[in-house]
């Protein structure tokens, strides 16, 4: 061990100043409780940041980012050096997954690079690829193909099936990825939630989305996509599409109310995860989170975020769809708990709220209560559960 890492000269920690600044990222990093998808532990986020530059703190500019994703670089080769004389899989797996995480957080929220950012994507998911053991469960690779659109025309999905046998189709989960989310960390560790409780669950990457960020724009009528992989996903016989939910979470929340409006038959339930019918005020957005929205969109010209992001909103009246449940933080600063509210006595129909009071975006302190929540309202729905 100590050829890997040098003894230090004093213990390692994380100063006040730089938690301080982080704070707020902190319960993002170690993001849920997963046992497939790339995870950090405590240790990881002191290693990764002590001695932190305090002299560029402010999240608002580009060179706190870069020395951010320096941190993480090298808190990820000192997992990749572990799993190249890890002797045992666990070992070896184990080192690649929290490599995996780091570099996820390396390129997270940095957007001066593009080949940078997308070496770092592609390389998170070559280490988790490489981390696979699966411990029973089964994960398919699939493509599809999406007409009319002018770059990239085939998508890639993945379909995990539950550890245990079953004679008859999954009933199954799609999920969709938020704005600056990957595929291997935080959706795959929601998706673990229904792995658990007996649904298949489908992943994909759309226009935009997981290794499509930054080389094609995200599409905002992300219910074109999904209606194109939802006859691909008939294919799939193991499959059953008569007891299909769908979850978005962050801006896939937002697309998940769209996709319920616009396919108002093809899913069983529609949970929106911390999304909205419409974006706060553009000039009231951090800006860090600015640059957010206008990278996933292929913006270069950020005077004209502010109308993309008005045009956004969705529209009011009356609307079919599933049962769609909706779980919101009160403090959420990118969609507003009171547009939701608006929205929801406007659309009408089997439409459930579930306010966190102390929570903010993505209600990340109490994410596993959120989870629990979620499955528990899916049950009262008389799905059909999952039988060995």
């Amino acid at each position: 061990m100590n050829a890997l890492v040098p003894v230090p000269a004093r213990r390692a920690r994380l100063s006040p100043a730089v938690f301080e600044a982080v704070g707020y990222f902190i319960p993002r990093l170690l993001f849920g409780d997963p046992h497939i998808a790339p995870k950090l532990s405590w240790g990881d986020i002191v290693y990764a940041l002590d001695g932190f530059d305090e002299s560029c703190l402010d999240l608002g500019s580009a060179l706190f980012w870069d020395r951010w994703r320096e941190a993480w670089e090298r808190r990820a080769n000192t997992h990749l050096a572990r799993a190249e004389l890890a002797r045992g899989v666990a070992a070896r797996s184990l080192s690649l997954r929290r490599a995996a995480a780091c570099l996820h957080w390396a390129e997270f929220m940095y957007f001066e690079d593009r080949q940078c950012k997308a070496r770092l994507r592609e390389r998170v998911r070559e280490c988790f690829k490489q981390s696979l053991t699966f411990d029973g469960y089964r994960m398919t690779e699939y493509t599809f193909t999406v007409s009319g659109h002018p770059s990239a025309s085939t998508y890639r999905y993945w379909v995990l099936t539950p550890a245990r046998s079953r004679s008859e189709p999954w009933p199954c989960a799609l999920l969709i990825n938020g704005l600056d989310s990957i595929t291997e960390v935080e959706v795959l560790t929601l998706g673990e939630t229904f792995l658990r409780n007996g649904r298949a669950v489908i992943l994909f990457e759309g226009p935009g989305q997981g290794l499509e960020l930054g080389r094609s724009a995200l599409r905002a009528d992300m219910e074109m996509v999904i209606a194109q992989l939802l006859v691909a996903l008939a294919q799939r016989r193991y499959l059953d599409l008569s007891d299909l939910g769908l979850l978005g979470v962050s801006f896939g929340g937002y697309l998940a109310l769209r996709a319920a409006h616009a396919l108002p038959d093809a899913f069983g339930w529609v949970v929106n995860f911390s999304g909205g019918p419409r974006v706060r005020s553009y000039q009231n957005l951090p800006r860090r989170l600015k640059q957010d929205f206008a990278y996933a969109f292929g913006i270069t010209d950020l005077a004209r975020m502010p109308e993309l992001l008005d045009s956004l909103a969705l529209p009011e009246g009356s609307r079919a769809s599933p049962p769609i449940l909706s779980v919101h933080g009160a403090f959420d600063d990118i969609f507003a708990l009171a547009d939701l509210r608006a929205a929801i006595a406007s659309w009408g129909g089997h439409h459930r709220l579930e306010v966190l009071e102390g929570e903010a975006h993505v209600c990340l302190h109490e994410l596993p209560e959120c989870l629990d929540l979620i499955i528990d309202w899916i049950s009262t729905l008389h799905t059909p559960e999952a039988q060995p």
